[in-house]
């Protein structure tokens, strides 16, 4: 599994960190009324951008997704690719 590398705190205000929490729950609530599972390693590439990880194929994954959450999630991959793009990877720094 690939991933890049970028600086979460440069990217995440306020909005983004919550955009980004509803968007976990949201993938959490579907994949257990559909599943029954209570982690699913989709869930842990979304927790993985907390701390500066963009799993490569994550929106292959968010497939199984509805449409409004897939894109909530393809929205926030564009960013960070934005981002990377932009200035290259980073690491985000552990407070």
């Amino acid at each position: 599994m690939g991933y890049k590398r970028f600086n979460r705190h440069q990217i995440f205000d306020s909005f983004l960190m919550d955009w980004h929490s509803t968007t976990i729950r949201n993938v959490s609530s579907y994949i257990y009324e559909t599943t029954g599972e209570v982690f699913s390693e989709l869930e842990n590439m979304l927790c993985g951008i907390w701390d500066g990880y963009l799993y490569d194929d994550l929106l292959t994954k968010a497939l199984i997704l509805p449409t409004e959450d897939y894109r909530r999630i393809e929205s926030t991959v564009d960013l960070i690719n934005e981002h990377i793009e932009a200035k290259g990877e980073s690491v985000t720094q552990i407070f």
